[in-house]
């Protein structure tokens, strides 16, 4: 019999946004936009257990290299509509 799954894990996926430049002027570089993602309806909240807390910070330090590689100049952290996060 296979089991029900009643808690949602967290999962937090990086992707890359071009910043805009400021009227008329270049784009200062790349952000990494981190989204929390419980891969299952957006009306559950996003909880924050053992392992999410392992994917934020496996993610975190692949965008503190890409920083420190000059190849991002900005973090930013969004969760899905509704709820950040909850616990």
């Amino acid at each position: 019999m296979a089991e029900s799954r009643s808690e949602f894990v967290t999962r937090f996926l990086a992707r890359d946004v071009a910043l805009p430049g400021a009227a008329g002027q270049p784009s200062p570089g790349t952000m990494a936009l981190i989204t929390m993602e419980n891969g299952g309806d957006h009306r559950k909240p996003t909880t924050l257990g053992q392992e999410a807390l392992e994917s934020l910070r496996d993610t975190l330090d692949v965008v503190e290299k890409r920083a420190a590689a000059g190849e991002i100049v900005a973090v930013g952290v969004t969760g899905k509509p509704y709820f950040f996060a909850a616990g």
